[in-house]
């Protein structure tokens, strides 16, 4: 089956909007601390829900199989995994290990949807004609182009 409705946790960076919509679906939302925690704040001004988990690791400091196995993530379950906005920041060789770690993360039938902004020769990121918005934004909002 692939039915969204044959999930029962999804792990992703936006998990909040869906969250309200799926009451019966685990939502697990893994950021970095700093973002995290002003996640965290809107989160408690929306109101928390029983199916959200946000957690506040650096995936370039611990292992994704390290920071599930403190939570209630079950790898045994059919999981859909959105890696949004990360894989860009990561080198090829952690790219590849990560998509293992969520390999046996995860259950039989288990998805995963990612995005990814090249970079051009001289570092800066390669949005093709939507370049110069996606610097603004990230200067704008001082996240940083590693």
């Amino acid at each position: 089956m692939s039915s969204f409705l044959c999930w029962v946790q999804v792990m992703t960076l936006w998990a909040y909007v869906l969250r309200r919509n799926f009451p019966c679906v685990k939502f697990f939302e893994i950021d970095h601390p700093a973002t995290a925690c002003l996640k965290a704040k809107g989160v408690e001004t929306m109101g928390r829900r029983d199916n959200h988990y946000l957690i506040a690791e650096d995936l370039g400091e611990r292992q994704l199989v390290d920071v599930l196995g403190n939570t209630v993530w079950d790898q045994e379950l059919s999981s859909i995994i959105v890696a949004e906005g990360l894989l860009m920041y990561l080198p090829l060789d952690a790219v590849g290990e990560l998509f293992k770690q969520c390999a046996v993360s995860s259950g039989v039938g288990s998805r995963i949807v990612f995005t990814y902004v090249g970079r051009r020769p001289n570092g800066r990121p390669d949005a093709g004609s939507w370049s110069w918005l996606v610097i603004w934004l990230l200067k704008a909002s001082g996240e940083p182009w590693l």
